[in-house]
């Protein structure tokens, strides 16, 4: 069952993320109060969407986004999707993608981006679903 993200699945999304996380490919290291920091600050965002996947009652999927502004036009950033390590390769992700992109198309958004890592497998998953990479861009930082 697919649901919206409300404020009450803060701490059950945070540990799944911190679950998520530490294994491969990944392997960071997170806290459940690093998890519930980043996903509270994604959720007071202007023009927050997301959605839950539960499984007998139980959150197994996480997809957040937010809007922006870009020329003119409604865009969403989607700037997580996560899915438990037992659900992955079920149609989770798929489902929680169609999801924010149906409610962003028709709340009159016209694009969606995101940053993922050509190294992951969430990079071919996007690029299956129509996403592509833009050979222009880059990701940058720098430590403060």
């Amino acid at each position: 069952m697919i649901r919206m993200f409300t404020s009450a699945d803060l701490k059950a999304t945070s540990r799944l993320y911190v679950d998520v996380f530490a294994g491969p490919p990944w392997n960071e290291r997170w806290t459940i109060d690093w998890a519930l920091d980043r996903l509270t600050m994604i959720f007071q965002s202007p023009g927050f969407l997301g959605h839950v996947y539960e499984v007998n009652g139980k959150i197994v999927g996480v997809i957040a986004g937010r809007s922006n502004s870009f020329k003119g036009r409604r865009e969403l950033e989607i700037v997580e999707l996560f899915v438990s390590k037992r659900c992955q390769s079920d149609g989770v992700g798929k489902a929680l993608l169609s999801a924010i992109e149906e409610q962003a198309g028709n709340n009159g958004y016209s694009h969606s981006v995101l940053l993922t890592s050509q190294r992951v497998p969430a990079f071919n998953f996007y690029l299956r679903r129509g996403y592509r990479a833009n050979a222009d861009m880059v990701m940058m930082s720098r430590a403060l």
